[in-house]
């Protein structure tokens, strides 16, 4: 099982959650930069801040937001690894589940 962190509290996390698959992957948690959603819960699992993202034991960190670069870069920033990183790019505000699936098995291919 992968654990990981979805940073995007909003409509590209819940696309995230769609497209995962639930027997191989297990989302600890979703991050956010917004205070007001941090403590809230998507789908039963809590939203942190970035701050908080060292509590948890996580394989990968996926980016589910428009803001793919600017958290990439903070992600960066704050210490993250780049290969712990899983960037979904956006194509008109749809989600590839191919894409997801190509950028998940590229990084986990480089441990």
């Amino acid at each position: 099982m992968v654990n990981i962190l979805i940073f995007g509290a909003g409509e590209g996390g819940l696309k995230a959650i769609d497209l995962l698959d639930e027997n191989k992957v297990e989302v600890l948690a979703f991050i956010d930069n917004d205070i007001n959603k941090n403590g809230k819960k998507i789908n039963g699992k809590i939203i942190i801040s970035p701050k908080e993202i060292t509590f948890f034991k996580y394989d990968y960190i996926v980016i589910a937001s428009i803001y793919n670069d600017e958290i990439y870069n903070q992600l960066l920033e704050i210490g993250i690894e780049e290969e712990k990183i899983i960037t979904i790019i956006q194509d008109e505000k749809k989600v590839s589940r191919d894409l997801i699936k190509k950028t998940y098995y590229e990084n986990h291919k480089k441990k």
